[in-house]
């Protein structure tokens, strides 16, 4: 596992656009951490990397938003926090999506789903979020699949 310290949520979306740079056949990255460790912030870097001008916002409530960059890129930002054990993957277009291969997915808790969904798929970004020492330190951990 690669580990980064980052101190501001500047530095924490400068790795996202540093580890997408770095993993070019990469297309989905699994966000673990707690409430609050920097997931979202890391998404919003993402999507400045990928050309997404448009606001990115935590889709706790929505369990998905997506966003289009440039050249027609796609990022698909998904908050499986609140994801009810008997609600249906497909319902909210996530193994649809992961099949699909073409576009970008952040997915914040995956490990509210079933491992198995993520079984047929190669390049994966695993990142690990903790909280660091000081208020805007985040401690992110990284590892494929």
């Amino acid at each position: 596992m690669t580990a980064f310290l980052t101190r501001s949520p500047e530095q924490t979306q400068a790795l996202a656009k540093k580890l997408l740079a770095q993993s070019k056949d990469t297309r989905i990255f699994l966000l673990h951490g707690n409430l609050g460790a920097g997931k979202t912030v890391f998404v919003k870097g993402l999507a400045k990397a990928l050309g997404i001008t448009e606001p990115v916002t935590s889709p706790t409530f929505t369990l998905r938003k997506s966003y289009t960059g440039r050249s027609g890129v796609r990022l698909h930002h998904f908050d499986l926090y609140r994801l009810q054990q008997n609600e249906n993957l497909e319902t909210i277009g996530l193994q649809e999506l992961l099949e699909d291969g073409r576009d970008y997915l952040a997915v914040e808790w995956p490990e509210k789903m079933p491992k198995r969904i993520f079984s047929k798929i190669d390049k994966i970004l695993n990142l690990y979020f903790e909280n660091g020492a000081k208020e805007n330190e985040r401690k992110i951990g990284s590892s494929k699949d």
